[in-house]
């Protein structure tokens, strides 16, 4: 069909099958800001962009809460745009919608590897993703690093020895008193015993000795006799 409209140097007429429509594309999507919470510090500091230029972060466990902005790179109509979100330790990414909102808070991170994956829709309704997912390293505490694990491991085995050898050494000492104990009784009843075997034959010996006549025999068996039964 012909359109046709006026103007002040007359009439402008076009025909609608020439008319073409413009064309359409994708929208580069980036990072804007990243901001960084230190517990520590008690204050928040914002990353330098060559922080993260390499699509890389690393950040100890009192960093562990960030604010990331991000915009499409389309100025023409921003009402539009659309973004969504991803954070991942492995696997494929789980998108989160955020409607027009351009900033999202990633909240007390435990220590670990993290993925942040972006996307966003332009005024032409096309979708298109972050070059590559940002990397997020949150550092653990000294004391729940490897080392840290591996020193804990060893001091359990030592004193796990150490006990073993406390306990070892009472038993030892244990048995070593109830044995000298046994050789004590082995010893006294050995000595009731050899005593006894003396004292039946001296006390026949004594006996018969009263009905020497040998007044100095008598005497010398009597006074030995009575020596070796005391």
């Amino acid at each position: 069909g012909l359109l046709a409209w006026g103007g002040n140097e007359g009439f402008i007429t076009a025909y609608v099958d020439s008319i073409k429509n413009r064309p359409t594309y994708a929208s580069d999507i980036a990072l804007t800001a990243i901001n960084v919470y230190d517990s520590k510090q008690k204050k928040r500091q914002e990353l330098q962009a060559i922080e993260w230029k390499n699509h890389e972060i690393s950040l100890n466990h009192q960093q562990n809460t960030l604010s990331l902005k991000f915009s499409i790179l389309d100025f023409r109509n921003r009402v539009k745009h659309q973004y969504q979100y991803a954070l991942t330790q492995k696997g494929e990414p789980d998108w989160i919608d955020l409607k027009e909102n351009n900033q999202v808070s990633l909240n007390q991170l435990a220590a670990g590897t993290y993925y942040f994956y972006l996307k966003g829709r332009n005024s032409d309704q096309i979708w298109s993703e972050l070059e590559q997912p940002l990397k997020i390293i949150i550092h653990p505490p000294l004391w729940q690093t490897t080392w840290a694990y591996l020193l804990y491991a060893l001091l359990t085995i030592v004193g796990i020895y150490y006990f073993y050898r406390f306990n070892l050494k009472r038993q030892l000492e244990r048995q070593e008193a109830q044995q000298l104990q046994e050789v004590n009784t082995l010893k006294s009843r050995f000595y009731t015993n050899i005593t006894h075997e003396f004292r039946t034959p001296l006390t026949v010996i004594l006996g018969m000795n009263q009905e020497q006549n040998n007044p100095k025999a008598k005497e010398l068996i009597d006074r030995n006799g009575k020596k070796l039964l005391q």
